[in-house]
C-alpha cells in the first residue's frame, strides 16, 4: 500500500515525525526535506489539522535543523507549550474527577485524552488532547451528573427532564464543561452508537462491564487509575478512526505506538475474536495495516495473514492514504465517505444503519438551501422560505432533469 500520488515534502516531513523515536536514517531525512525549502505555513498547518505539532515540535528540537525560520519555532514552540499546559490541567483535573466519583462509589474508565498519553507514549506532552473521555454505566450517569454540576460543571446544551432522559435512552454520551470554559468532560455509558457495530446477542466487548472486568492500573501523575487494557484500548481507536475516516494522522499514530509499547502482552486472539464479535474486524485490520505500511509498526503474524486475506481492507487503506494528505479544507464527498462505511463492514445487518445514516443526509443535502441557491435567484427575505422548495428544483436542473434556464433568466 502506498500514497496514489507522490508525495509533498511538507507531508513527508510529518509522516517521518509521526512516532516518538526516531532512528539516524529518518533523522537524515527529515533535515535533507527541510533544505530544500520547506513553506512552514502549509508545514504548521497541516501539523494541527493532524494534531501533530507536539511530534514535530519535539523532533526539530532534537534535531535542531538551522533551516527552521525564528517565527516557525516560535509558533511550534508556543503551540507545544499550551498543549503541555492544558494537558497537565487535563489531567489534574481527571484524578480530581476519578477520586470523586470513587468516594460515591461510581465505576469509572477513562480513555483517550492525557490518560491515553501517559499509556501509549510515557509523556503527556507528546499527544495532544482537547477534553476528558469517560465511560461509565448508564444507571450512574444522573448521579454522575449532580458530581459535575457540584464541582462547577454544566452541560453544554441545556435540556429539560423529558429532553434529558430521551438522551440517556437514545444517545451514547453527555457533554460538561467547566465554568471557566477550559475543561471539557465527556460521561458515556457507550463508546459508539449500537447502530455503528453490530454485537451478538449478550455483551459486547465495548460494554462498561466487558472494559472494567478487563482493565489495568495505569500510572498518571504519581498516581495509579483504572485504565483500559490493550485490547480495549485498540478497539477502541480502531472503531473511532474507521467512524471519522481516519482523518487525521495523529490517530494512526496512538495506533502505531500502543503495538509498539504494548503489542508484546496483547492478547491478538482476543482482540481479532472481539473485533469479529462487533463486525468491526475490518476496522481493526485497517488501522493495523495503516499503522504498518505508514509508521512501520510491527504486525503479529496473526494480523499479517488476516490482512494478506482481505482485498477489501487493502483497497480501503489505499483509499485513506489517498485522502490522508488531501488539502487543508477539502472534504471527502458524501458518496465516497458512504461507500467507505459500508466496506468497512462485511455483514448487510451492519450496513443497513449506514445506509438509513447517508439517506437521511442525503435528503437533508437535497433540501438545505445554500450561497449557491441565493445567488441563482434572488428573493426577498419574507419569501426566503421558497429556497427549500427551489433548491430542488435547481439540482435538477444542473443534472439535466428539467431545464430551468428560463426560470433562472425571468427571476
Amino acid at each position: 500500500m502506498g500514497f496514489a500520488a507522490p508525495m509533498h515534502s511538507v507531508d513527508e516531513i510529518l509522516l517521518c515525525c509521526a512516532r516518538t523515536r526516531l532512528e539516524s536514517e529518518r533523522d537524515e531525512r527529515i533535515k535533507a526535506l527541510l533544505q530544500t525549502g520547506t513553506d512552514w505555513a502549509r508545514l504548521l498547518e497541516a501539523a494541527s489539522q493532524h494534531a501533530m505539532m507536539p511530534l514535530l515540535y519535539w523532533h526539530l528540537s532534537a534535531l535542531s535543523p538551522p533551516a527552521v525560520p525564528s517565527t516557525a519555532w516560535k509558533r511550534l514552540r508556543d503551540q507545544s507549550s499550551r498543549i503541555t499546559g492544558h494537558n497537565l490541567l487535563l489531567a489534574g483535573e481527571l484524578l480530581a474527577l476519578l477520586t470523586q466519583f470513587e468516594a460515591n462509589s461510581i465505576p469509572a474508565i477513562p480513555f483517550k485524552g492525557p490518560l491515553l498519553a501517559a499509556f501509549v507514549y510515557d509523556n503527556l506532552a507528546l499527544r495532544e488532547a482537547n477534553d476528558l473521555d469517560i465511560l461509565m454505566r448508564r444507571a450512574d450517569l444522573l448521579r454522575a451528573k449532580d458530581l459535575l454540576l457540584s464541582q462547577g460543571y454544566r452541560p453544554v446544551t441545556e435540556r429539560t427532564a423529558a429532553q434529558e432522559a430521551a438522551l440517556l435512552r437514545s444517545h451514547w454520551e453527555y457533554e460538561f464543561v467547566r465554568e471557566d470554559g477550559q475543561v471539557m468532560v465527556e460521561l458515556h455509558w457507550q463508546i459508539t452508537p449500537h447502530w455503528e457495530v453490530l454485537p451478538k446477542p449478550g455483551p459486547s466487548p465495548l460494554d462498561f462491564e466487558c472494559l472494567w472486568q478487563r482493565r489495568r492500573t495505569i500510572p498518571l501523575l504519581g498516581a495509579g487509575i483504572a485504565g483500559l487494557s490493550p485490547e480495549g484500548l485498540l478497539l477502541i481507536l480502531c472503531v473511532h478512526g474507521a467512524k471519522h475516516l481516519w482523518r487525521r494522522l495523529s490517530w494512526i499514530v496512538d495506533v502505531a505506538e500502543l503495538i509498539r509499547v504494548h503489542g508484546g502482552d496483547t492478547d491478538w486472539e482476543r482482540v481479532l475474536a472481539d473485533a469479529g464479535q462487533m463486525d468491526a474486524r475490518r476496522m481493526v485490520l485497517l488501522g493495523l495495516l495503516l499503522a504498518r505500511d505508514l509508521l512501520a509498526a510491527p504486525l503479529p503474524a496473526i494480523a499479517e495473514r488476516k490482512i494478506q486475506a482481505d482485498v477489501v481492507v487493502q483497497r480501503l487503506a489505499t483509499q485513506v492514504s489517498a485522502w490522508l494528505f488531501r488539502p487543508i479544507g477539502q472534504r471527502v464527498g458524501l458518496s465516497k465517505e458512504c461507500a467507505f462505511h459500508l466496506h468497512i463492514r462485511e455483514k448487510w445487518q451492519s450496513r443497513l444503519p449506514y445506509l438509513r445514516h447517508y439517506l437521511r443526509a442525503f435528503l437533508l443535502t437535497m433540501v438545505t438551501p445554500n450561497a449557491e441557491d441565493r445567488s441563482f435567484i434572488r428573493l426577498p427575505t419574507s419569501a426566503s422560505w421558497l429556497y427549500y422548495l427551489l433548491r430542488p428544483m435547481r439540482l435538477a436542473g444542473k443534472y439535466g432533469l428539467m431545464p430551468l434556464k428560463r426560470l433562472r433568466r425571468t427571476g
